[in-house]
């Protein structure tokens, strides 16, 4: 992640890097502001975070359980190791400082000293690469996705599938959600009988900004799992990743793990263009629910007419490719009962935690005004909205 975005930056960036990190910095040097939710998810991840010392240490404060706050409700932040500090040295030692600095020698002190296999030549030969999107055209419109090994492939591919009868106006009816089921298995279907893939629970972050010169920017990064491995690296205060589970621990399988070879990954961030400017951009979190949300969302702008609050406010179905089709009871029963015709359903609610749907969030430029709207999950407590 530190080599993409420095390598947007130098392509496409105004600011200094030393700069774009400084609001970063500042937040990690404070820690992060302890609310009922955070301890909500601490508590979820508690059992794998007690593993290990610098993890329980910085997540787990209050004796090893998860940290409170007082009656009276004061401000409390948890900071995370030396998160702080190795912010402050990235940014005044410049991207390559992860990678080949002395902040690389120390990840890979710490690495070594928790049994991996990650090595400092490792870190040092790693670089970002700029690649063309993968574009497709839709009703009008270039719809640019991830390519490669995320789920952009399956975005279009659910979008070929579900053809002319996601069109209409207003409301999603039962025709549009019955023909996003049936694309959507279908699509999932191919991809992990060709690509390969595994569910989990997700920690993942995913962002969308716009500025008035028309730049629009969807941005997806993850630690796969919740608190990704759990493991806190004491040097750096970085908690590391488990991205290994992305792949296929089968050997002579397409997602089979390999020397050089990258996983397959279920990120779909996605930037709309119409007539040929950016229109919207959008993406999620939530694993293998990413790819349902941000077909359903897209779809209900393009093909619907819907504003992108309308959109955000609909209930929606979830088709990860295991087991039923996962549908908001809040939707109407013409709906649950179109696509039970087709495919096994069961009824879920849209609870605030877990999540029972994906994490979306899009930001709109209306074409006429070049006014930007901005819109996120209703669900989640920790979706936001910024402008400046």
């Amino acid at each position: 992640m530190v080599a993409g975005l420095g390598k947007a930056l130098e392509r496409f960036g105004t600011m200094a890097w030393k700069d774009v990190l400084a609001p970063g910095v500042a937040l990690a040097e404070r820690g992060m502001e302890l609310d009922w939710y955070m301890q909500v998810m601490i508590a979820n991840g508690a059992r794998n975070l007690s593993k290990f010392p610098a993890s329980k240490a910085n997540y787990l404060p209050d004796d090893g359980r998860v940290p409170t706050l007082d009656w009276q409700a004061n401000t409390r932040y948890l900071k995370l190791g030396n998160l702080g500090a190795t912010m402050r040295r990235l940014a005044e030692g410049g991207p390559r400082e992860y990678y080949e600095g002395s902040l690389a020698r120390d990840i890979a002190a710490d690495l070594a000293e928790g049994g991996s296999a990650i090595s400092y030549e490792d870190l040092k030969s790693y670089e970002a690469r700029i690649v063309e999107p993968l574009s497709f055209e839709h009703h009008g419109v270039t719809i640019n996705v991830a390519g490669g090994l995320t789920a952009g492939p399956t975005l279009r591919r659910t979008i070929e599938l579900a053809g002319e009868k996601t069109k209409g106006k207003g409301n999603p009816d039962a025709a549009f959600f019955a023909a996003i089921a049936e694309g959507m298995h279908t699509a999932y279907e191919e991809r992990l009988k060709t690509l390969g893939d595994k569910p989990t629970d997700t920690c993942t972050t995913h962002f969308c900004a716009a500025d008035s010169q028309g730049n629009m920017v969807a941005l997806t990064q993850t630690l796969m799992s919740l608190f990704g491995s759990g493991v806190m690296l004491p040097r750096t205060g970085i908690t590391m990743n488990n991205g290994m589970l992305w792949f296929d621990p089968e050997p002579n399988r397409p997602n089979s793990i390999a020397p050089g070879k990258r996983p397959l990954c279920n990120i779909c961030p996605v930037v709309v263009v119409k007539d040929g400017k950016p229109w919207f951009c959008i993406g999620a979190s939530g694993g293998r629910r990413i790819v349902p949300a941000v077909a359903q969302l897209s779809l209900m702008l393009i093909d619907r007419g819907l504003d992108v609050e309308q959109a955000f406010h609909q209930p929606r179905i979830d088709v990860s490719g295991v087991g039923p089709i996962r549908v908001n009871r809040d939707l109407p029963d013409t709906v649950k009962q179109a696509i039970a015709a087709r495919l096994p359903i069961v009824e879920v609610g849209n609870q605030v935690s877990p999540l029972g749907f994906a994490n979306p969030s899009c930001i709109v430029r209306d074409p006429k005004t070049g006014e930007l709207t901005g819109m996120n999950e209703i669900m989640s407590p920790w979706a936001g909205g910024a402008a400046q």
